[in-house]
Order: C-alpha cells, then structure tokens, then sequence
C-alpha cells in the first residue's frame, strides 16, 4: 500500500498549480505516481520531470538501449513500479524476453550481445560499487561516445531518483503488471 496518496492539482497552493500543469499529459491530464508524489514539492517535481523528459525523449542514445538500462535499474534498486511500467515498454522495443527474465532474476544469460552485456554491467557496477570499471566505461565511451554516455549515466541516476521516492512510500505497481521476481 502506498504510504502517501498523490497529491491532486487542487491540493497544491493556486500559486503553484502551474507546475502540475506543465507535468501533466496536455491532452489527458496523467501524470505517472511518482509525480503525483513529487508535486507535494512542486518545483522539484517540474525540474524531475523536464530531466527525465530530455534523457527518455531528447536524448541521442536508442530507446532500446534506455529501456535496458531502465530495467537494469529498477532490478538493481528492487523498485516494483518502476520494473512493472517499464517491462512493457522494453517489450515495445524489441528487448527480447530471455534478457528481461534474465536482468528480473539478476542473471547474465548466455546469448546476449556484448552491448547488452556491456549496458547491464555498467549499470550494474555504478549502482552496485558505485563506480565502473575502466575496461566497461572504454567500451560504453567507444560505443556511444561522451554526449550519449553522460546521457545514460544520468539516465541511470534519474531513475534511481524516482527508484528511491517510489520505494520510500512503498508505490505499488498495478495488480495486472508484471512483477519483479523475488
């Protein structure tokens, strides 16, 4: 259960309200729970939201190559909404199942490319050790070069954000999603 409800725009001071609305989808109005939880500090949560806008949609690095990273996140962080909406999305990209399962039950499975492996590790290393090591970073700097590798790495911290906000209320993910295995 949810430890906090999210905020609704008509609780946020009038002053302030203009905030849910830059957040919010223009045509309907969703705004996913973790903003629901970052409006109670409405300037945070517009200044959130615009990062994740510019790493998820502005960003040079392929969609596949962020919904990899975005899982590795949410398995590393065990953040349960995170992995439930971002699952489907992987999906959606042509991640294949085999690296899903593998990444949810924190297995390398054989088979993968060498960017896969690549991408989950250094996730992985910066998450876990809180560094990586150097042979990783060359590959990932090689790959992607330095614009696109300082876009996954605060692709990775801006989801471990809202890994964090999400895991410190307990935020649940909708019964009908996928689960993150134990």
């Amino acid at each position: 259960m949810d430890r906090l409800a999210g905020i609704q725009r008509e609780e946020i001071p009038a002053e302030q309200q203009h905030y849910f609305d830059e957040i919010a989808n223009a045509d309907t109005g969703f705004l996913p729970a973790v903003m629901k939880l970052l409006l109670y500090q409405p300037p945070l949560a517009l200044a959130v939201h615009r990062v994740g806008e510019l790493v998820r949609f502005e960003s040079q690095v392929p969609r596949d190559v962020i919904e990899l990273v975005v899982l590795t996140t949410a398995r590393e962080l065990d953040c349960k909404r995170e992995w439930a909406v971002h699952v489907p999305q992987a999906r959606r990209q042509n991640i294949r199942e085999e690296v899903i399962q593998a990444i949810g039950h924190r297995q390398m499975p054989t088979g993968l490319t060498d960017e896969e492996t690549t991408l989950i590790t250094f996730t992985q290393e910066l998450i876990r050790n809180h560094r990586v090591p150097q042979d990783i970073f060359d590959k990932v700097q090689t790959r992607f070069g330095d614009v696109a590798m300082m876009e996954l790495t605060a692709l990775i911290g801006h989801y471990s954000l809202l890994a964090t906000v999400m895991n410190a209320y307990d935020v649940e993910p909708n019964p009908e999603a996928a689960v993150l295995p134990d």
